[in-house]
């Protein structure tokens, strides 16, 4: 139920990361997310996407990746194992919050992102 029929959209955050804003990549080309705080409010943030272009974090993230791939084809991966190592070995899927029934779109572009 909307407080007087109306939702309340948050800024402020949004505010502050454009006043102090360094990236090489455009702010207007940010992409925005709606986050619901409850049923009248909600939150606006900005994911701004930063390339990484250290080799040795990547060589690093490209090792953790293969290791992970190998112990899941080895059925030596438990299920606890996956949900404790896949965030560090894809920060990427740090991009995306939620439930995938409430975000499908997000959970599945996420998916393609880590492929």
């Amino acid at each position: 139920e909307y407080q007087d029929g109306y939702i309340t959209v948050h800024i402020k955050d949004l505010a502050v990361l454009g006043a102090t804003y360094s990236a090489r990549m455009p702010f207007d080309q940010m992409k925005l997310f709606l986050t619901k705080i409850n049923d009248y409010e909600a939150v606006v943030e900005g994911k701004p996407w930063i390339p990484v272009t250290d080799e040795a974090l990547l060589a690093r993230h490209r090792n953790a990746g293969l290791r992970l791939a190998q112990d899941i084809l080895a059925n030596s991966c438990t299920e606890s194992d996956f949900l404790l190592q896949i965030r560090s070995v894809y920060p990427e899927l740090g991009y995306f919050k939620g439930r995938i029934d409430l975000t499908p779109d997000a959970s599945a572009s996420c998916l393609l992102g880590v492929l």
